[in-house]
């Protein structure tokens, strides 16, 4: 009896939440839960760690739209490797070049991280993308920054991004 109780429940969540969604407006959408299983669920967590699978375009549009400021940034010849991809110390200049044009940032004791998801090469029209995430809303770089501004620098090329570095306040 407990079974067919939750069984009538569940149908009438899901009727309701898709009577919901589909009536969303301009986007409509359906929740994933409801489109995988467990099996598929994994399945999807796992491909999306993989580092192929990338931001989606939409994702891409999200990121630049929010961006306050987008800079291009020229790779020279010299500031390319062996490996002809762009020189580790170029991803720092651009870290020093948005410091001296953010003196405020310097105040304080200041931690950089950099994550590389893919190189950049001669050729590429490289863009920074700048956004500030205020206090209180950067619960997603981990429980110790929810307190303080981060401030992000995308590397990016075309519709891909190369790298991201965080700045915060220590």
């Amino acid at each position: 009896m407990q079974a067919q109780a939750h069984d009538a429940g569940a149908a009438l969540e899901f009727a309701s939440d898709v009577r919901r969604d589909l009536s969303k407006s301009p986007q409509r959408e359906l929740h994933s839960k409801y489109l995988y299983d467990a099996i598929g669920s994994a399945l999807f967590e796992a491909i999306t760690l993989m580092p192929e699978y990338g931001l989606t375009r939409a994702d891409e549009r999200v990121i630049r739209d929010n961006a306050v400021e987008i800079r291009d940034y020229p790779v020279r010849v010299a500031d390319i490797d062996l490996f002809d991809h762009m020189n580790n110390a170029v991803y720092w200049t651009v870290i020093e070049d948005y410091l001296y044009s953010h003196p405020e940032l310097l105040a304080a004791p200041l931690r950089v991280t950099i994550e590389h998801d893919a190189a950049v090469a001669l050729g590429d029209k490289l863009e920074i993308l700048s956004h500030v995430h205020p206090a209180g809303s950067t619960d997603r770089f981990g429980a110790d920054l929810s307190d303080r501004t981060v401030t992000t620098l995308t590397y990016t090329v075309g519709d891909d991004t190369k790298a991201i570095a965080a700045l915060f306040a220590l």
